[in-house]
């Protein structure tokens, strides 16, 4: 995800693949955010197609636990 993205534009990048992501945060050169309530940090030289392969990978694996 862009370091130039604000916390509001990565929260509405998810919404638009209907998926919820709250306390969106930076930290250092990452971006640390919640899905479904479990903490996630995402790279943030990363892609926006690489940060939604990430989420969904996370969702996924939550759901098979």
């Amino acid at each position: 995800m862009s370091h130039y993205a604000t916390d509001h534009e990565v929260v509405e990048f998810f919404a638009s693949h209907g998926i919820q992501v709250t306390d969106v945060h930076r930290i250092g050169m990452s971006r640390h955010l919640k899905v479904k309530g479990k903490t996630l940090t995402l790279p943030m030289p990363a892609s926006p197609e690489e940060c939604l392969r990430l989420v969904r990978e996370h969702i996924a694996a939550m759901q098979h636990k």
